[in-house]
């Protein structure tokens, strides 16, 4: 098994937010904030996120405006318009 070295996560073992809106389609964020269970359930790339980082992203049980809140705060932080 293959597992991100530490530079690739953030203190908690995940992936880090850097450059995520480059690599994930905003829909995907969302899903995975808001839909985390089905995401881990059917999702290749969230399925290969968990096996690499070994950390499950837990439920954040937020509404859908604080998550899109969420998805733009990771679109200025990668410096996107």
């Amino acid at each position: 098994m293959r597992v991100l070295p530490p530079a690739r996560r953030n203190e908690t073992g995940g992936p880090g937010w850097k450059g995520v809106t480059s690599r994930r389609k905003p829909e995907w964020i969302m899903n995975m904030i808001l839909n985390v269970d089905m995401m881990l359930g059917k999702d290749a790339e969230a399925q290969k996120l968990l096996e690499l980082c070994l950390v499950r992203m837990p439920n954040q049980n937020l509404s859908e405006a604080e998550a899109r809140s969420m998805v733009e705060f990771m679109r200025s932080n990668d410096g996107e318009k």
